[in-house]
């Protein structure tokens, strides 16, 4: 009897001990809280993400989801790097792909996620791996294939004043003037921040003095300068513009979201701009979507440029899990969950260009654009601030913005980035 009544107490406390563990555990699950981090979204991807996180929480009991988009577009050069400095860093963070998310590796905040790249490799395009792959390991998991600089036109102003798009400089130039005629500003561009005109112009650059040229500047390369009568040559089509009067006066002052205002009121006619522009641009500043009739062509040839004039600018985004995290297989595991065909499909709808084979709307006549205008060239080229030197990169912006405003000449301008950037040189 007595045995019979110990081994009944045994599994009582048995029971009981293992319930308060199981309680202990469950406390401590429910402070877990996974960080997502990025730059603002437009409001039908952040439905889009809300859905996401629900249902990453309901499947995981226990972990909360937030998602920081606080910097909003300062996050490129100062939102992200406070965050992952704060005492609440993020444990996934969005990234453009190339210089940036190597950088993140060599720094130790990019988590080697090699396994899950092997494993979804074979659903994603090949194109979308450049830029998050370095010395054999994955640190970036791909979602989106971006456009960063296409010019985006007015259609209703073009149809008044008679005009198509370009399709070489010249033509450009022209159409320029005559809607500066008409008393609308021809190119528009919020570039306190520099970067809007930096990609823009950017682009001059390998159309003008060749894509090898270019890339060996940007790259630094031992006896390359930026003050070569290549760049010099580029540089002065981005002063003309500002001669000519082509561009907004206040562009180096006025902010980037506030530019959108004189884009949808009709005083402005052009905008050189990426994809986003669908999904964030138009859904966020026009006051009625609906109303918004814009179409793109991309970068006119210039006569006589040695680089590949079919080229755009473009590159490869995705989202990063940070190397520090404590939650690294929840870190995993909801990348995973952000590259799913079902949540890639609704974010195609939308308008993104996912990573993700079989997700694109071929129905839709800007889809079908988008994808001629990237399957119609060879050279894709990357941003200066995410495919080079960061710091390089910020010399470049202030150099083209001086250069567009005529407060300094392409030589001058370009001579500063070599004095600016001379430590940097290998």
């Amino acid at each position: 009897m007595k045995r019979v009544f110990l081994l009944f107490l045994c599994t009582i406390l048995l029971v009981f001990s293992v319930s308060i563990l199981f309680a202990a555990g469950s406390q401590e699950n429910a402070k877990v809280t996974l960080r997502i981090a990025s730059s603002s979204d437009g409001p039908d991807a952040i439905k889009i993400y809300d859905s996401m996180m629900a249902e990453f929480e309901k499947n995981n009991p226990g972990v909360t989801v937030t998602w920081d988009r606080s910097s909003g577009d300062d996050y490129q050069f100062q939102g992200l790097p406070s965050l992952l400095a704060s005492d609440t860093p993020p444990d996934v963070y969005f990234e453009w792909g190339g210089n940036r998310v190597k950088n993140h590796a060599e720094d130790g905040e990019a988590l080697d996620i090699t396994a899950l790249a092997d494993e979804i490799r074979p659903t994603l395009e090949s194109s979308a791996w450049s830029g998050a792959v370095f010395n054999g390991k994955t640190y970036m998991i791909p979602t989106n294939q971006d456009v960063t600089i296409m010019m985006w036109y007015n259609k209703d102003i073009f149809s008044k004043l008679g005009i198509t798009a370009p399709g070489t400089w010249d033509e450009f130039l022209n159409i320029c003037a005559k809607i500066k005629g008409a008393g609308i500003t021809p190119i528009l561009m919020g570039n306190s921040d520099a970067w809007v005109a930096g990609n823009f112009a950017g682009l001059f650059l390998s159309r003008v003095a060749g894509d090898k040229e270019t890339n060996d500047v940007l790259s630094l390369k031992k006896g390359t300068k930026f003050n070569n009568p290549g760049f010099v040559k580029a540089m002065q089509y981005a002063a003309d513009l500002g001669k000519k009067g082509y561009i907004n006066r206040d562009v180096n002052t006025l902010g980037y979201d506030p530019s959108f205002a004189r884009l949808f009121d009709n005083s402005s006619a052009m905008y050189p701009l990426g994809t986003w522009f669908v999904t964030e641009v138009v859904p966020e500043n026009a006051p009625d979507p609906s109303k918004a009739h814009f179409d793109f062509f991309n970068l006119p040839a210039f006569s006589g440029g040695k680089g590949d004039q079919t080229s755009y600018m473009g590159l490869n985004t995705g989202f990063v899990a940070n190397a520090k995290t404590k939650h690294k297989d929840l870190a995993v595991k909801f990348l995973k969950l952000m590259i799913s065909k079902d949540y890639q499909v609704k974010f195609a709808k939308i308008g993104n260009f996912s990573s993700v084979k079989g997700t694109l709307d071929e129905s839709s006549a800007y889809i079908r654009k988008v994808q001629n205008l990237m399957n119609s060239t060879k050279t894709v080229a990357s941003p200066p601030d995410t495919g080079y030197s960061v710091e390089m990169a910020e010399s470049l912006y202030s150099a083209i913005a001086q250069i567009m405003a005529n407060n300094k000449t392409p030589e001058a301008a370009l001579k500063a980035v070599d004095q600016k950037v001379k430590h940097l040189r290998k």
